[in-house]
């Protein structure tokens, strides 16, 4: 038999194979790809008011541990901190020669920073969506807005410019803004949250004052970033006056590097 007369029929032969075996998987699994994970939250549920207080704990969780990359790797661009690591990029760190190549920075710092920013900002809608007219005396917000208003002030901080959500990029001082923004809405929501206790002493009203110290902190800390020295002192000289004497803005993280195991840092 002629050898490309046997080609042509293996060739037909595995088409026919080809075929019967793409009608059986498509009759038998004909949603191969749709999947189900029970413990997924759906997008139309995440106005849902039953998820408000993961809403609020997802920014506290991501900005924790961003907090604590952030002190560690400002303090080594400052010489406050030594880094004796191998990776070059963490040299690059401490020689203040930081680009937007380098790998370390973006992964530990800013990559973090923005997504806590991020889901701050995303929170903030949701929360608002989903709670109503409630939203502007719930503590979950207040907390949400202050955590949001810190990562606006670190951007402005620590960036020459920033974008937001694919933005122009933006300026310190319009970063500055943004943060006052939030840091002034967190005050009202807080107050609200306070007035609406029934008891001075309850948990939450106990929060809300945490949570308006905090944002009075950070408007006093974005005041001075913009030279606006009169009103930094008016906000922080209302957190003195009002706060109990050992009060403070704690962030707790844990890390597995060694030197930086458990510790807090002040807000």
């Amino acid at each position: 038999m002629p050898i490309m007369t046997t080609l042509r029929r293996c060739s037909r032969f595995t088409t026919v194979l080809a075929l019967a075996g793409a009608l059986v998987t498509s009759g038998a699994c004909n949603e191969f790809l749709a999947v189900d994970n029970p413990s997924a939250i759906q997008a139309e549920d995440l106005t849902d008011p039953r998820y408000a207080t993961l809403i609020a704990n997802g920014v506290v969780g991501e900005f924790q541990p961003m907090f604590s990359n952030l002190a560690w790797w400002n303090g080594v661009f400052a010489d406050e901190l030594y880094n004796r690591a191998v990776f070059f990029e963490e040299g690059l760190i401490d020689q203040r020669n930081v680009t937007e190549t380098n790998g370390t920075f973006s992964t530990f710092l800013y990559g973090p920073l923005h997504r806590t920013r991020w889901l701050a900002d995303d929170g903030a809608a949701r929360l608002k969506e989903a709670m109503g007219d409630t939203a502007t005396r719930d503590l979950r917000l207040a907390r949400v807005l202050a955590y949001g208003g810190y990562s606006y002030l670190y951007l402005a901080e620590m960036q020459c410019n920033s974008p937001i959500d694919r933005s122009a990029p933006k300026s310190p001082d319009e970063l500055v803004a943004l943060a006052m923004a939030r840091f002034t809405e967190a005050v009202a929501v807080a107050t609200a949250a306070r007035a609406a206790q029934p008891l001075p002493t309850t948990a939450t009203a106990l929060g809300a004052d945490s949570i308006r110290f905090l944002s009075l902190i950070g408007s006093a800390r974005a005041s001075l970033y913009a030279n606006k020295a009169t009103e930094a002192a008016a906000y922080a000289a209302t957190v003195i006056a009002q706060a109990p004497a050992n009060w403070e803005a704690r962030v707790y993280y844990s890390a597995t590097r060694r030197g930086r195991t458990t510790g807090s840092g002040i807000a």
